[in-house]
């Protein structure tokens, strides 16, 4: 379903939060609160904090993201982690891979041929 099949059940069956990892835990509320019966978090916890235009966000408790806190807690919810990035350079990929991901952040022999 998408955006609900009639008017009066505006559901959802999944919820996606995309860059979960820079969204507060309150922020997320809203869409999770339409009876989805699963919710899948995409983000990168290296990457950037969590951020809300609350400024106070910190000071009451909520200075760690909802994939943060999954993460952390492995609360019942696989976690995965993507590998294969096809967006850098493969110098700047390895500089961050080792920086950042342990070494564990790759470029694939085809992207990187395609960068020389």
């Amino acid at each position: 379903r998408i955006f609900g099949e009639a008017a009066e059940d505006p559901g959802f069956d999944v919820v996606v939060l995309d860059e979960a990892a820079a969204m507060l835990e309150p922020d997320a509320v809203a869409a999770l609160g339409h009876g989805a019966e699963a919710c899948v978090l995409v983000g990168d916890p290296s990457q950037l904090p969590p951020f809300s235009k609350w400024r106070d966000a910190r000071r009451a408790g909520y200075g760690v993201s909802l994939l943060e806190r999954v993460v952390a807690g492995r609360a019942a919810a696989p976690v995965f982690r993507l590998e294969d990035q096809y967006r850098m350079h493969p110098r700047i990929c390895a500089a961050i891979s080792d920086a950042f991901y342990g070494g564990a952040l790759r470029t694939p022999a085809a992207v990187a041929a395609a960068r020389p």
